[in-house]
């Protein structure tokens, strides 16, 4: 059965200089020859645009009218994104214009696409792999330097490659072992344990690498969580505007002023991190007062935001009870996983006293900033860079940044380390061979050799219309 005709606009919604519409599938030709005035240059010339008159599709027959003047590119399958006979249509980018190609598009039998049914379509028409067109949705959601250049790897290839050659070896080794275990009359001189072993081991280590690359690439393709923590009146509100670069949270002389936490996006080191600002960690009393319930709630909210915080900067101030500040830092530091350990307000604090008394108190550096001195919070957002990515990245080496990717790999790992486990115990040579399929199985997953629709589904639908 031949697949449906799709067409969605690939520009944003609303006016803009040009509004462009994809087609895909066997009708292709036929909206050409329907709607383009000279629709033959378009179909003799493909992979370029051509300046043309496009009508309004006219039921019966009729007269055509004139929608528009603009450029229609005609890319012929297999060779074009999808593998389908596709044609781009670039309007003027007035969203009228827009649907009424759309409305026409329909009347010649065109349905609207699903979100992500494009690149569908060309991973199933073998123009990608899955991981590939994973990485189109993380190329167009990117912010930063750090996602788009994990995006460009897997879209490259480069992942694909990796898991590819991952697998070679394992195939290797699963024909010869299957091979003995199948025909023992045979004069097959099999590769003795040891070899076996080594080969599998070989393997799990660059699995395992790949494994551990994941807390890096993570951060790079979803971002870091960073949590501004502390004692009332520290600073927080007044470091998150600072970092930010405009006066997002409320700043006064009032113990409690921030009651609930406050999200801004920025890119620190070419990463894109949600910085929160949160309600100061006071335990039963604030500026001399009993908490009301509102600034409760707050604070709880605070400790599960430090939970979960990938980077906590706990702040402290000369002019804020020291006792205070350390048995907040005593009651919190258990719970977050990284922190950067600052002294802010520094013109209060010329001498570095509070830095010198914290320092013996808690056996660990600190870093003294200032809201008000640009200087200090630019050592601060290097100090933030460096602590997210605590482990040196090679210049070109190859992130695991996808979540999907990573479980497989560590599927992968497990099956290669049940194989090891069931060689150091004389396991039967079936067990081995087993395990090792296995981990082949978790390794084509990644690239989509083997798939179930559901996953396909879930996949594609968190692209976007028209992509």
């Amino acid at each position: 059965m031949a697949p449906d005709t799709i067409a969605a606009p690939i520009t944003a919604p609303g006016t803009a200089a040009v509004g462009a519409v994809r087609v895909s599938g066997p009708l292709a030709r036929h909206c050409i020859e329907t709607l383009v005035q000279n629709h033959g240059a378009v179909a003799s010339q493909p992979r370029r645009l051509v300046f043309s008159t496009i009508f309004d599709f006219a039921p019966g027959g009729g007269a055509r009218c004139p929608l528009d003047q603009g450029m229609v590119a005609f890319f012929p399958g297999p060779q074009s994104f999808t593998g389908e006979d596709c044609v781009e249509f670039h309007l003027h980018g007035s969203p009228y214009l827009v649907r009424r190609l759309l409305e026409s598009l329909a009347q010649l039998g065109v349905r609207s696409a699903r979100a992500g049914e494009f690149t569908e379509r060309a991973f199933l028409n073998g123009r990608m792999d899955l991981s590939q067109a994973e990485a189109v949705a993380d190329l167009i959601a990117a912010e930063t330097e750090a996602q788009a250049r994990v995006a460009l790897d897997a879209l490259d290839g480069r992942l694909s490659n990796a898991v590819t050659a991952l697998g070679v070896p394992l195939k290797a080794l699963v024909a010869e072992i299957e091979a003995y275990i199948d025909f023992p009359e045979e004069d097959i001189e099999p590769l003795s344990r040891s070899a076996w072993r080594q080969a599998i081991d070989e393997v799990r280590s660059s699995v395992k690498a790949y494994v551990d690359s994941f807390a890096t690439g993570r951060l790079c393709r979803e971002g870091a969580q960073v949590v501004l923590a502390g004692l009332p009146n520290v600073g927080k509100s007044s470091l998150l505007n600072a970092l930010v670069g405009e006066e997002r949270a409320i700043v006064t002389p009032i113990a409690g002023t921030t009651r609930d936490s406050i999200e801004e996006r920025i890119s620190i080191g070419g990463l894109s991190v949600r910085l929160w600002d949160t309600a100061g960690l006071a335990e039963q009393q604030c500026g001399g007062r009993e908490l009301d319930e509102v600034e409760q709630l707050g604070i709880e909210r605070s400790r599960a935001r430090i939970a979960q915080a990938d980077l906590v900067l706990f702040v402290f101030a000369p002019d804020v009870d020291l006792e205070l500040q350390l048995e907040a830092h005593h009651s919190f530091s258990a719970q977050w996983q990284k922190a950067v350990l600052l002294v802010n307000k520094q013109d209060l604090d010329p001498d570095g006293e509070l830095r010198q008394r914290l320092r013996s108190a808690l056996g660990a550096e600190l870093l003294t900033v200032c809201a008000k001195q640009p200087g200090s919070l630019e050592t601060l957002r290097e100090a933030i860079a460096q602590r997210l990515l605590a482990s040196p990245v090679a210049p070109g080496a190859l992130l695991i940044a996808n979540r999907r990717h990573h479980e497989a790999l560590a599927q992968a790992d497990a099956a290669l380390g049940r194989a090891l486990e069931g060689l150091a115990h004389d396991l039967p040579p079936e067990f081995v061979t087993l395990e090792l399929r296995s981990a082949l199985t978790s390794l084509t997953e990644i690239i989509g050799v083997t798939t179930t629709d559901d996953l396909l589904g879930m996949i594609f639908s968190k692209f976007c219309i028209g992509k």
